[in-house]
């Protein structure tokens, strides 16, 4: 209780000590005295009336602003490209051009502007406007630099490499991916740098000139020859301008977390049916109907994957059953090898920059199960997905297709396949965490740290399999079920297997495709449908800590509940006597 009371005080005394000068201010700025005086006497705004007459002060005023905002749009402009490449690659001497960046910071601003005035505008003889700016924007890309880089360092650059492996240029998911998701951090960080540059004193000082001078310097200037309240009034003005400026970011919901909206998130992890484009679908894919269909069939608009391309007609039948869940019903399966890499049954989509053929996978896989201790983890990155349950069936859901009832997300697809891999006397470690809650971006950097320290703890793990979820919908937002052709009552799997493709290294990522083709070829055995082609794309999804590192999609938003348990009981029946045969 004393701890208590102590920590209360202390608390009161910090905001005492943090606002207290702000309230002397305001104060005195109304005060009817011709000196600062707190407590004041009376009651005037004449103070604020005269600081709107100066014609000094609304003139240092504009050129501040002018400074502050053109310094910080030209650190932007290159601040955050750098940022982004900074944390995006890996190359030689990132640290040291992280610390040029960041220099400004670790220079005094007194030496700074000393260096400019010195070797800069004097050398070249600039132009005091040209020399404010070149100054501010020095000072400001330290701050852009480091809170765009603490945004970036949260975003899951996994997304950029699934959009990228989907046909979009690095241009697009640029601009259209990476930039909506760290918007919050861009404001935060021209909000730091304007505010810094218009209350600089020490870099202004030096690089003003004769009748040009920053706000700061006027009000020093002033100052020095008077000493009424109208400082106070200004600077009043300016504490109210900022805190303005604050609340209509706040209130235009630009102060949260940056995270990935469900429709994105759903879109970038989606199944790849038009990487080739649209012309190229009816070759690629083949379309088999399910179910009888109902007089409800063929009224849900035209097909399109969750990225948002549209099939049209001829590649979509209008026969499309309507299931007990809502949710019409498709196979996929890939029928002419053009555009894919074969391998025995398995048909490999690749959407990486790496090279890869047939000759690449023949052999044994090298992961093998280990004689003592767990051998294989089961984790879920996005562990919240979920499915589309029957009328009465319905679940809480913390987002639309996504629950933290661990009944009815990914959590119970991984029970149930570790039951079925400990049945078949696998020894299974099952991670029920829930790596995208409460944020989504940067899931797979969390789910990392523990793949890390479960090999650790347990270097008897050969195995890593990462249990996702996929979505297909329509152009109405109706979602889309995939079913296998030989147990209507289980969904469809999907291997995605990362690569070097995206320069992180991962040089034995061909090790995890060849396992995922001989687990691919155990299930085609009895079920050729269960499992879709295989995809390669550009990012690792952690899938560099083993060479027995698989992601597995099991069935769609669309599905229902039961139909990805089932699935999933099969395909862990198909693994555990994959990896017990050994090859």
């Amino acid at each position: 209780m004393k701890k208590n009371k102590l920590l209360f005080l202390v608390t009161i005394l910090v905001y005492l000590f943090l606002i207290g000068p702000l309230v002397v201010i305001m104060a005195a700025s109304f005060s009817d005295t011709n000196y600062l005086k707190f407590p004041g006497e009376g009651f005037t705004l004449r103070w604020y009336q005269q600081v709107f007459t100066m014609s000094a002060f609304a003139k240092a005023a504009r050129l501040s602003l002018f400074i502050a905002l053109g310094g910080t749009a030209i650190a932007l402009l290159f601040g955050l490209p750098a940022a982004y490449a900074l944390n995006r690659y890996d190359f030689k001497g990132k640290d040291t051009i992280k610390t040029v960046f960041l220099s400004p910071v670790l220079i005094p601003c007194i030496v700074l502007g000393f260096i400019m005035l010195r070797y800069v505008v004097n050398q070249y003889d600039l132009a005091v406007i040209p020399s404010l700016l070149i100054g501010h924007t020095l000072l400001s890309i330290p701050y852009i630099m480091r809170v765009i880089t603490s945004s970036l360092a949260n975003f899951d650059f996994a997304v950029e490499e699934a959009a990228c492996s989907l046909g979009a240029t690095r241009q697009y998911t640029f601009f259209h991916i990476v930039l909506p998701n760290i918007k919050s951090g861009i404001a935060s960080a021209c909000i730091m740098a304007v505010i810094n540059s218009f209350n600089n004193v020490s870099l202004s000082a030096f690089l003003t000139g004769p009748g040009v001078n920053m706000l700061p310097i006027e009000i020093m200037g002033y100052v020095e020859y008077h000493f009424d309240p109208t400082i106070a009034a200004l600077a009043t003005i300016m504490m109210v301008a900022t805190l303005g400026v604050m609340l209509l970011r706040y209130e235009r919901g630009d102060g949260g977390e940056d995270f990935l909206s469900l429709r994105t998130s759903l879109a970038l992890h989606a199944t790849p049916l038009l990487r080739e484009g649209e012309e190229n679908i009816a070759q690629a894919w083949s379309t088999e109907l399910e179910q009888k269909p109902d007089d409800s069939s063929g009224e849900t608009g035209d097909a399109q994957d969750s990225e948002g391309t549209v099939l049209t007609q001829e590649e979509t039948p209008d026969e499309i059953a309507v299931t007990e869940n809502g949710s019409p019903a498709r196979t996929l399966k890939a029928s002419d090898p053009s555009g894919y890499t074969v391998f025995g049954n398995v048909y490999i989509n690749n959407g990486s920059d790496a090279a890869l053929d047939a000759s690449m996978l023949s052999g044994d896989y090298a992961a093998k199960l280990g004689a003592e201790g767990p051998q294989v983890l089961i984790i879920h990155t996005h562990g919240s997905e979920s499915y589309t349950m029957p009328p009465g069936q319905e679940y809480d859901v913390s987002d639309t297709f996504r629950t933290l009832d661990t009944n009815c997300n990914m959590i119970r697809i991984g029970d149930e396949m570790a039951q079925v891999m400990t049945d078949a006397g696998i020894s299974v470690v099952h991670d029920r965490s829930l790596y995208d809650y409460p944020s989504y971006s940067g899931a797979y950097n969390r789910s990392l740290a523990s793949i890390e320290s479960y090999l650790q703890k347990y270097p008897s793990i050969s195995f890593v399999l990462d249990v996702h979820r996929d979505a297909v919908q329509d152009a109405n937002g109706q979602q889309f079920k995939l079913l296998c052709g030989e147990d209507k009552n289980a969904a469809q799997l999907e291997f995605v297997i990362g690569s070097n493709g995206g320069g992180l290294s991962h040089d034995l990522w061909r090790e995890n495709l060849k396992l995922a083709c001989a687990v691919q070829e155990t299930l085609y055995k009895d079920y050729p449908t269960l499992m879709r082609p295989v995809t390669v794309r550009n990012s690792r999804y952690n899938q560099h800590m083993t060479t027995g590192s698989l992601l597995v999609e099991v069935g769609t938003a669309g599905n229902s509940l039961e139909e990805a348990v089932n699935a999933a009981r099969l395909f862990a029946a198909g693994f555990a006597k994959t990896i017990q045969n050994g090859t």
